[in-house]
């Protein structure tokens, strides 16, 4: 039986990084213009409109419905819209991601496509979710019923048998998520919905793929408190700030009472670099939390290097 390599499979983000850094840029740009853009061009609408909102309030305890409608349209318009754009940057993203790792020639446009590839991989990504989204439900609905009923009979004991089945519930998620965790790869590799496959193939393997899944998780925290600390202190440095004490709430109070339109050319250019930057990091994280899985599909396959 084949048995991943937890090292080679837990860095594998890490190594696609260090070999592709200029292509984890593009995916960073990508997520930019598909993803940052479009939240920033409604947050300008939505912050005014907030604050009229909040005036309004002040003068006005019972506010007229229809203004209060007419404030909130935009962001009933954005929701439609940034959902369709995060669903378009998270599948293309991730199926550019691993193509990176399976199909390493198939470079072009930065290993981005929008192929029946891309289709299957979303489409076993929601299935997967519906599906454990239930069964969390009818364990949670279980769960109560068990739980009322023991609390008329016994405190005690529907306390302890409350608290075994949370455990139970936490350990079977883990489990079947890391049964199901090569269906994303797998779907995406053979165009074809591969969801219980995924089940037979990391058989043997769920310990490992455990393991995997926690040197990850603690990979990704260590880069959040790096990257936060950078953040910091690159912060009190551009500002000249001494401490987190030199930002009083009076100042910043004073700052946002102004009208939008007053201090929004001041915090824009700052939201768009931010933004640009934070995409960048944030496809460097999305790599390193997604190539894992692909690497581990790759190893108990042996996917060849074809083009997608």
């Amino acid at each position: 039986m084949a048995q991943i390599d937890i090292g080679k499979t837990a860095f594998a983000g890490f190594d696609l990084v260090r070999r592709k850094p200029l292509t984890v840029a593009g995916w960073g740009l990508f997520l930019f213009v598909v993803g940052v853009l479009p939240a920033l061009a409604f947050i300008g609408p939505m912050i005014g409109n907030f604050a009229a909102f909040v005036e309004m309030a002040k003068a006005n305890p019972d506010p007229d419905p229809e203004q209060m409608m007419a404030m909130m349209a935009p962001m009933y318009a954005a929701h439609p819209i940034l959902w369709l754009t995060s669903l378009i940057y998270r599948v293309m993203l991730t199926g550019a991601i691993f193509r990176a790792v399976l199909q390493p020639s198939a470079s072009s446009w930065a290993y981005l496509r929008v192929s029946m590839a891309e289709v299957m991989l979303a489409l076993v990504v929601v299935v997967l979710g519906i599906l454990v989204g239930l069964g969390a439900a009818v364990w949670i609905g279980v769960s109560v019923g068990v739980g009322i009923a023991l609390w008329q009979a016994s405190h005690p004991i529907a306390v302890g048998v409350g608290i075994l089945l949370c455990v139970g519930f936490f350990v079977s998620l883990i489990w079947v998520l890391l049964r199901f965790s090569l269906a994303a790869p797998m779907s995406f590799a053979e165009k074809d919905f591969r969801l219980f496959e995924s089940w037979r193939v990391t058989r043997g393997n769920a310990f490992r793929l455990l393991l995997v899944a926690l040197i990850v998780w603690f990979i990704m925290m260590a880069l959040e408190m790096v990257v936060f600390a950078v953040v910091m202190a690159v912060g009190l440095a551009v500002t000249g700030l001494s401490g987190p004490e030199a930002i009083s709430h009076a100042s910043i109070e004073a700052f946002f009472s102004r009208p939008v339109a007053a201090w929004m050319p001041q915090v824009l250019p700052w939201a768009v670099g931010l933004g640009l930057i934070g995409s960048i990091v944030g496809a460097a994280f999305l790599t390193v939390a997604t190539a894992p899985w692909a690497e581990a599909y790759r190893q108990l396959r042996k996917t060849p290097d074809a083009v997608v």
